[in-house]
């Protein structure tokens, strides 16, 4: 990372001493680009030195023996139900990889049992260790019929990239749970990413861009995709910034080439910009609190809010 390790600044944008730019990675592949992606030097070149490497979701199911080939993703929930110390396993795969380049891992996500049930869950991963564990806090759809335990807090944690907030699976569609993470002070948000086929920009641009753009933060969007678990994923895996600081004013640092093939989209974070913009327009100095307060609990106790003016 080409910074000094100072004091984090929960809001200000990173650390503050030193240039504070961070070079990120998203890698967009099959369940299988976890546990095979080595990031070794090829032909006795340089290796790849990423500050922040992040893998698709379910990319953690690569560690587990016949996932890739799963016929029916009931298939997979039950490999996941015998897998062996699975957990373990992808903390150690994955400290092993941040040893090897100095990074910071994400290993995608990962279906682990619980009773009766499963979460779906994903880490943040240094070289000393686990950093953070976060846990879906929403079910979509798709996970419904796992199903899904939720998680039911919500916490980003300081690394030496700046304040990492974890999205996993239909979180990152929700808006309360990105802007739950950037008042707690995230800089940066991981999403590992997956999508049924067929692929539509529409469908994926209400998620992670739309989201960066409400809470002037970073995001690294990297998305399963390829024939897996009897069905086809897609997607195109990004680095997203807030759009006065992207070219073109796009909302995008670094994008995927296709939204079906393997790819690696690198690029940096720059804070000292992110800060610029932080600063010039601080959006959640806006915020009516007085009125959240008064209105917010009673609304979402009311169940799906369509019903009257409920409060608490």
């Amino acid at each position: 990372m080409e910074n000094q390790r100072g004091a984090l600044d929960p809001r200000g944008g990173g650390l503050l001493a030193g240039t504070n730019v961070v070079k990120v990675m998203a890698v967009q592949g099959g369940v299988g680009s976890f546990a095979r992606q080595s990031f070794a030097p090829a032909n006795g070149g340089k290796s790849v030195r990423p500050d922040l490497i992040v893998f698709p979701a379910f990319a953690g199911l690569g560690l587990v023996e016949g996932s890739e080939n799963a016929s029916s993703f009931a298939g997979v929930l039950e490999l996941a139900r015998q897998a062996d110390r699975l957990e373990d396993r992808i903390i150690e795969r994955a400290m092993e990889l941040a040893a090897r380049t100095g990074a910071v891992v994400v290993p995608g996500s990962v279906i682990l049992p619980v009773g009766d049930s499963f979460v779906s869950r994903s880490y943040v991963v240094t070289a000393d260790g686990v950093v953070a564990r976060q846990d879906a806090t929403h079910a979509g759809p798709f996970e419904r019929s796992w199903p899904l335990k939720t998680a039911t807090s919500l916490e980003p944690v300081p690394t030496p990239v700046g304040v990492v907030g974890l999205v996993v699976g239909w979180d990152a569609f929700v808006p309360e749970v990105w802007r739950i993470l950037a008042l707690q002070g995230a800089d940066i948000i991981c999403v590992p990413q997956a999508m049924a086929a067929p692929y539509s920009q529409w469908h994926q641009l209400p998620g992670v861009w739309a989201q960066v753009q409400q809470n002037q933060v970073y995001a690294v969007e990297a998305c399963l995709v390829g024939e897996w678990a009897g069905q086809a994923w897609a997607g195109v895996s990004a680095l997203h910034g807030p759009v006065e600081i992207t070219p073109g004013d796009t909302g995008y640092l670094s994008q995927a080439q296709s939204h079906d093939r393997p790819d690696a989209v690198a690029g940096v974070f720059d804070f000292t910009a992110l800060r610029s913009i932080r600063s010039a327009y601080p959006i959640f100095s806006f915020l009516n609190r007085p009125l959240y307060r008064a209105m917010m609990p009673g609304i979402y106790r009311g169940g799906d809010g369509r019903g009257g003016h409920g409060r608490a």
